[in-house]
């Protein structure tokens, strides 16, 4: 009564004169105190949280700063808006504290803002990116699509080629032995394209979800399927020496980008200039002995792999060595897992086609077990493959 409130307790009664009580006009202040990324702390002394990326997750604390007596009537609205200036997300909270379980890819604009009284007394912006993965940036799914659409195209057209010069060949047999084994020669020499291109597209399929700098491998792939699509086109059986070691060096590069902590490479090539263009070789002869020295013989080990390209000439020929310090050709037979088709064979079948209809013959031969073992209780290993080139040879 007379402007008092009175309230008993058992000590006794207590009085409280409304005339003095004043409403609360104190100032309060948010700062930030922490911010998760899923699991992952996130240091933010500018305007700009940036998420680590593949992190979509945001747990967001605070405080508010003032008389802690009298925030109890604070409470907090939470939004964030993307970049047209929408409302993406928005929340309030009594606690100091709130989690967005999910952000897609971008840039977002966080408002976190203290009512007090009803009214905003205070708030704070903070710039929200979360970066893309490498396969959901819109440019890069729009160059992925387009290589593998022209991956896909130039397997059509292989496949219909291959359909084609079937055709022919079975026209061929009725008229003489010489015909029918150049067009044994295109067969198989079409072999190694669809073989090449399926390699290309399976490491395409795993890479391009892990790695996010490609572009530079997937330029020497696409040299290398133009090369091996030019030669199916213009029905080729060799291409110039240094096309072949284009292609090999662009090999090399893709397998050094996928196990190169497993083996080292080195490489001499001691030629003329003139040779890399005059000489001819059959398409892939080198690559597929450097690819089954990385994957035949290195990865089979369990020493720190070694492979070695060795090239020189004289007067009549060139001279090429692919040296590895793998298991050997003959541990390799012993383990199932690793037997495939053998491309070596297809290229034999190729080379003894060949030097039929020349005086000089291509020569290819291996030397098994070549490096010694350090002690008795480990085997010799390694392989190298020597190859003997006329500089002077008809391909027909």
């Amino acid at each position: 009564s007379r402007g008092y409130v009175w309230i008993g307790t058992l000590e006794g009664a207590l009085r409280f004169d409304l005339r003095r009580l004043q409403f609360d006009l104190t100032d309060t202040e948010v700062e930030l105190t922490g911010v998760l990324a899923g699991n992952e702390s996130i240091i933010f002394k500018n305007e700009e949280l940036l998420l680590p990326t593949g992190r979509r997750s945001l747990k967001l604390d605070w405080r508010a700063k003032g008389n802690l007596l009298l925030n109890d009537n604070v409470y907090y609205r939470i939004s964030l808006f993307d970049r047209k200036g929408d409302v993406f997300y928005q929340t309030s909270s009594k606690p100091p504290s709130t989690l967005i379980n999910y952000l897609p890819p971008g840039k977002y604009l966080f408002r976190l803002e203290a009512i007090k009284n009803n009214q905003v007394n205070h708030y704070l912006e903070r710039i929200v990116v979360v970066p893309f993965l490498w396969f959901e940036n819109p440019v890069h799914i729009i160059f992925l699509t387009l290589l593998v659409v022209s991956i896909l195209g130039l397997i059509l057209v292989m496949r219909y080629k291959q359909q084609r010069l079937q055709a022919e060949k079975l026209a061929m047999i009725e008229k003489n032995q010489a015909q029918m084994d150049q067009l044994r020669v295109k067969a198989l020499s079409n072999y190694f394209n669809p073989h090449f291109i399926n390699n290309v597209l399976h490491w395409i399929q795993s890479k391009y979800r892990k790695d996010p700098e490609t572009t530079e491998i997937i330029g020497k792939l696409a040299e290398n399927v133009h090369f091996l699509f030019h030669n199916t086109l213009s029905e080729k059986k060799a291409h110039q020496l240094g096309k072949e070691l284009t292609i090999v060096d662009n090999y090399i590069s893709i397998a050094l980008t996928r196990f190169g902590d497993i083996f080292e490479y080195q490489k001499s090539v001691q030629l003329k200039s003139s040779t890399l263009i005059e000489v001819k070789i059959p398409s892939l002869l080198i690559q597929i002995h450097v690819e089954n020295a990385i994957e035949k013989g290195i990865r089979g080990g369990n020493l720190f792999g070694l492979l070695e390209l060795l090239i020189w000439e004289d007067d009549d020929f060139v001279f090429i060595e692919i040296c590895d310090n793998g298991i050997g050709r003959q541990i390799n037979k012993e383990i199932p897992e690793m037997e495939r088709k053998s491309s070596t064979r297809v290229m034999e079948e190729i080379i003894q086609l060949l030097n039929k209809n020349n005086s000089r013959s291509i020569e290819v031969s291996y030397e098994d077990n070549w490096i010694n073992a350090e002690n008795k209780d480990k085997a010799s290993h390694g392989t190298k493959v020597i190859i003997q080139l006329p500089k002077t040879y008809h391909y027909g």
